[in-house]
């Protein structure tokens, strides 16, 4: 596969009717995931030689606030962590970089990569379910003020170190991706943002929604008395149980959209530009599709609205009988919401073990990776981002939260994805 020839300071990385170009040219990114975070600095460039082996031109990473601040206003970017010496080094090598930076992250990391100060600096942050139950998952309220005001402090230090290395600077960062799985915790724990904040801002919206005797025959409460709004959504009864439900999840649509512009307006404030944002879609599970359309649902507006690239999370294993049509209706549905002409991608192609190296018996035959690289190519795919291709060690963290572990995530290590595995697919893309 052929590498695309170093940036010249100057040039875009722009999309239009389904392209991704780079001064100017159609390019094409065959990428992976690759953590510099959990690997030491010494083996990095074993893991770069491994890339291009594999014919990848691109390296993709998370960028985990977790561990770059885990004491709030004390930032560490040295060593393994060393962010911008980990990027130049790709650069040197000729791979393009695709940047994670958050603030959530996921990839199976503690408290989903944020530092733990921010939820106990923000209690109030916190979401509140249904009957006033907290969630499962760490997660917080995406527009909470105090929240947001910690997220542009740390776009203001991550993104001293990417916006010198973007490809129009002369460095090899093609795209950055805003936050990760925006609105995913809330759907899998069945836990939406209840608390005060999004309920308040969902009276504002059902009051421009709809004039106010058709809201009074709609819900037994005033969007205006805020006890009873509260308790109304957080306990909704029958006969207004259904019209709550469509209603809220219509004004998640513009929630999740206005907190993806306002991440994009802090990079852009601290100089990034002339790169595609990203946005990832989250949805499949358990190698089916069944609530992929869901997440893209959530999300449509926020990368429509905001002339960004939307990239699938796919993961369906093994194509057999039951789901092999999966994969092809995941990208074709994808490519079919993109109406702001971005190309398709997908930011996490499965790739390796299904578990990520955890002890069970679930391994997928090495012909999976290469068939669905193929099927996802042919139906006109311009990245495809292989996750992971290298994890590495969940170390120690320097704070431990005492959970028993006190490491960085709650997988065991991740191992490279088997060099063989894309053999006939790199083959067939070289031609």
């Amino acid at each position: 596969m052929k590498h695309f020839s170093s940036s010249a300071a100057g040039s875009a990385v722009t999309f239009a009717d389904g392209c991704l170009f780079l001064n100017g040219g159609p390019a094409f990114l065959l990428s992976g995931e690759l953590h510099y975070f959990r690997q030491s600095r010494e083996n990095w460039q074993h893991l770069i030689d491994e890339a291009k082996a594999m014919g990848l031109n691109c390296v993709a990473s998370y960028v985990p606030w977790l561990l770059h601040e885990e004491k709030e206003g004390e930032y560490d970017f040295s060593g393994n962590l060393d962010l911008g010496a980990f990027i130049d080094l790709c650069g040197q090598n000729g791979l393009y970089v695709f940047i994670r930076p958050g603030p959530f992250i996921m990839a199976e990391m503690k408290n989903e990569g944020l530092p733990y100060w921010i939820a106990e600096k923000h209690p109030d942050a916190l979401p509140v379910g249904f009957g006033g139950a907290r969630p499962a998952t760490s997660t917080l309220d995406y527009l909470h003020p105090g929240y947001l005001a910690d997220c542009k402090k740390w776009y203001n230090r991550v993104m001293r170190e990417i916006a010198p290395r973007l490809y129009p600077n002369g460095g090899p960062i093609i795209g950055v991706q805003l936050d990760n799985e925006v609105g995913m915790l809330s759907w899998v724990t069945n836990t939406p943002l209840l608390n005060e904040n999004a309920l308040l801002r969902f009276g504002t919206w059902l009051k421009e929604q709809y004039p106010q005797e058709t809201l009074a025959a709609r819900y037994p409460f005033s969007p205006d008395d805020k006890e009873a709004l509260v308790k109304g959504c957080r306990f909704p009864e029958d006969p207004y149980s259904p019209a709550f439900h469509r209603d809220f999840g219509r004004f998640m649509r513009g929630y999740y959209a206005e907190y993806l512009r306002i991440l994009r307006g802090y990079a852009e404030e601290e100089g990034i530009q002339d790169v595609p944002f990203f946005v990832n879609v989250h949805g499949t599970g358990d190698t089916r599709l069944f609530d992929y359309p869901l997440g893209l649902s959530q999300l449509y507006e926020g990368w429509n609205g905001g002339d960004m690239i939307s990239g699938g999370d796919l993961y369906l294993g093994e194509p057999r009988e039951g789901n092999y049509q999966d994969l092809y209706l995941g990208n074709a549905l994808t490519a079919c919401m993109n109406k702001n002409g971005s190309p398709l991608t997908t930011i996490e192609f499965e790739c390796s073990d299904g578990p990520y190296c955890s002890l069970n018996d679930m391994r997928f035959h090495p012909a999976a990776i290469p068939h669905n690289t193929l099927m996802t190519v042919m139906q006109g795919a311009k990245m495809a981002n292989y996750y992971v291709f290298s994890g590495g060690e969940n170390t120690l963290l320097r704070r431990p939260p005492h959970d028993g572990d006190d490491r960085m995530a709650f997988t065991s290590a991740m191992a490279i994805m088997p060099l063989l595995a894309l053999t006939a697919a790199i083959t067939t893309l070289s031609r």
